[in-house]
């Protein structure tokens, strides 16, 4: 299964033999900033270094231009609009407070299980080191994800990535 991924800038730099990797596997990649830091407190400057050193980072892993941006807690200043242009940007039908240990356990797979309508996009986290975040939360949900995907496929559920949507629908 493919899917897509917003990533931090830095973090693609430090690992991008698994940007390399997920796009060779056909994910999706995308911008979220080169820090994982709210456009609230970024001028137009620093929102468009933010942008500018994640794409550059992307694109030397992938050499394919970057389509989409999803700002990191859906966050928007004035600028975000403007500086974000020349991106789609990506926003979710779900999200889970995946990033704590107690959601994922407890609430994260019927929830999950909620969202039936088609293009749906669920919002999951792979990293628990973002402030607030448990450090153990993306370990309960891959757990969750992997019981949910199990059970999407035996009902017959595909699951496509924004790349794939855009093509298909020319726009997304």
């Amino acid at each position: 299964m493919r899917a897509s991924f917003f990533v931090v800038g830095s973090k693609v730099r430090r690992n991008p033999d698994i940007i390399k990797r997920m796009n060779q596997e056909g994910h999706t990649i995308g911008v979220h900033h080169f820090n994982h830091v709210s456009s609230w407190v970024l001028s137009p400057f620093q929102l468009r270094k933010q942008l500018d050193l994640t794409e550059k980072a992307i694109m030397a892993c992938t050499n394919e231009q970057v389509i989409f941006y999803r700002p990191p807690w859906g966050h928007f200043n004035i600028f975000t609009p403007l500086l974000s242009k020349r991106f789609k940007v990506i926003m979710w039908s779900g999200i889970f407070g995946d990033w704590k240990v107690e959601n994922c356990k407890k609430s994260l797979l019927p929830a999950l299980r909620t969202f039936t309508e088609s293009g749906s996009i669920l919002l999951l986290h792979d990293c628990g080191e973002t402030l607030g975040a448990d450090k153990e939360a993306p370990r309960y949900m891959l757990e969750a994800l992997e019981a949910y995907l199990a059970e999407s496929k035996s009902k017959g559920t595909s699951f496509i990535t924004l790349k794939d949507l855009n093509e298909f629908k020319g726009t997304v």
